[in-house]
C-alpha cells in the first residue's frame, strides 16, 4: 500500500508542471547559443546582462502563472457565481449573464496584454543600459544603441520591429491603454495582419489561451535574442555583429 501510495505521489508531481525547472530549460536552450560560457562568467558586463535575462525570464513564467493559474480561472469562477445569483433572482431573464461573464474575462486577459508589454518594455530599456556599461571601458566605442541609430535608423530601446508578436503585443497593449480596449487605428501603428479581421467598434476579444501562447513566445524570443546580445558583448561589438541585431534576415527565434 506504502509502495502504491508513494508511486502515485512520483507521478502527480511528474504531471506537475515545475515552473524552475521549465525556467532551466529555457536558460540552457539560451546558454547553449552562447559559444564562450567560460568568457560569459569572467566578464562582468556579460554576467550583469545574464542576470537581467534571468529576472526578465522568471518574471514572465511568473505572469504566465498569475493569469494561467489564478486570475482567470478565478474570473471563470466569479461568472458561475453571477450564473447562479442570476437565476435564483426573481427576474433572471432580465440579465444576459452569459455575455457578461465573457466579457469579464475578455477584460482580463486585455489587461494581461498591458501587463505584458509593460515588463517586456521596461526590460529591453534596462538592458541596452547594462550593454553600453559593459562596453564603457572600450575605447573610443560607440554606444551600440547610438551606432544602431545612426546608421540604420533604429532605435533599439523603442522598436517593436524585431518580432511579429512584439508588435502585436505592443498594439494590444495601446489599444487598451489608450481606447478602452477597441482597435487603434493609426499611421505609426497599423493593425497586425493576425486582428486584420477585428470589430473596430468593439473592444477586442482574445481567447486565454491565445494569450498564455503569447506569453511564450515573448519568453522565447527575449532569452534567444538576449544570448545573441551576450555573444556581441563577449566577443565585442563590431560593425558585422551590430547590423545582425536590426536585419531583417536575424529576426529569431523562429516561431
Amino acid at each position: 500500500m506504502a509502495n502504491k501510495m508513494h508511486v502515485g505521489k512520483e507521478l502527480n508531481r511528474a504531471a506537475k508542471t515545475n515552473r524552475y525547472d521549465n525556467m532551466m530549460s529555457d536558460l540552457a536552450s539560451m546558454n547553449a547559443r552562447i559559444v564562450d560560457r567560460e568568457a560569459l562568467y569572467a566578464h562582468e558586463g556579460a554576467k550583469s546582462i545574464f542576470l537581467h535575462v534571468l529576472g526578465i525570464g522568471m518574471s514572465l513564467n511568473n505572469l504566465l502563472e498569475l493569469y494561467r493559474d489564478h486570475l482567470i480561472p478565478a474570473c471563470q469562477n466569479l461568472g458561475h457565481s453571477k450564473r447562479a445569483e442570476v437565476e435564483a433572482s426573481r427576474m433572471p431573464e432580465a440579465f444576459d449573464i452569459e455575455l457578461e461573464s465573457s466579457e469579464d474575462e475578455d477584460e482580463i486577459v486585455r489587461l494581461g496584454y498591458v501587463h505584458l508589454w509593460n515588463k517586456y518594455d521596461v526590460f529591453q530599456r534596462k538592458l541596452y543600459e547594462r550593454i553600453d556599461a559593459a562596453l564603457a571601458n572600450e575605447p573610443d566605442d560607440e554606444s551600440t544603441v547610438a551606432y544602431i541609430e545612426r546608421i540604420y535608423g533604429r532605435n533599439l530601446k523603442s522598436d517593436v520591429w524585431l518580432h511579429p508578436t512584439l508588435q502585436e503585443v505592443n498594439w494590444i497593449a495601446n489599444s487598451v491603454k489608450h481606447n478602452d480596449g477597441v482597435p487603434l487605428i493609426s499611421r505609426n501603428a497599423p493593425i497586425p495582419v493576425r486582428y486584420s479581421g477585428a470589430d473596430l467598434i468593439e473592444p477586442l476579444k482574445i481567447s486565454a489561451e491565445e494569450f498564455y501562447k503569447d506569453i511564450h513566445t515573448v519568453t522565447l524570443f527575449t532569452l534567444s535574442y538576449s544570448a545573441h546580445l551576450l555573444r556581441c558583448t563577449i566577443q565585442g561589438f563590431t560593425k558585422s555583429t551590430r547590423r545582425t541585431l536590426c536585419s531583417p534576415t536575424s529576426r529569431w527565434p523562429k516561431e
